[in-house]
């Protein structure tokens, strides 16, 4: 799949270490589409970057961050506004700390970051 300029659409997937985000990272990438995958486990994320590279000839971004901590997210943030090409944003990982999830502040955040970027409001710092 590509653009009519030849480039490959390019997706941020989240929780992409392991379970469904790996899944849907997967999955993109034999679409062919170019990633950033992001978690918090930079070992896993950087098995996985080269092993779609390798298996799919995508390009694949490694950006580690836990979005339940506001400095990563914020830097996320940025990473999407500044990309022109991005065109997917998939959330895939709820967090549990204290034996609670932890699903609907990320997934809160991560749907307001689809809103602004939809809307042409996200701003960069």
């Amino acid at each position: 799949m590509s653009t009519e300029t030849g480039v490959r659409p390019r997706a941020l997937v989240t929780g992409a270490s392991s379970g469904i985000g790996a899944a849907f990272a997967e999955r993109l990438a034999r679409d062919q589409h170019d990633l950033i995958v992001v978690a918090r486990r930079r070992e896993r994320l950087e098995a996985l970057a080269q092993r779609l590279h390798e298996t799919h000839h995508v390009t694949v971004e490694v950006m580690v961050a836990d979005l339940t901590q506001p400095g990563d997210l914020h830097a996320v943030e940025k990473r999407i506004a500044e990309d022109s090409e991005l065109v997917n944003l998939l959330s895939a990982r709820p967090q549990w700390r204290h034996g609670f999830l932890q699903h609907v502040p990320v997934n809160a955040s991560a749907a307001g970051l689809i809103t602004r970027m939809g809307s042409g409001q996200m701003p960069v710092e």
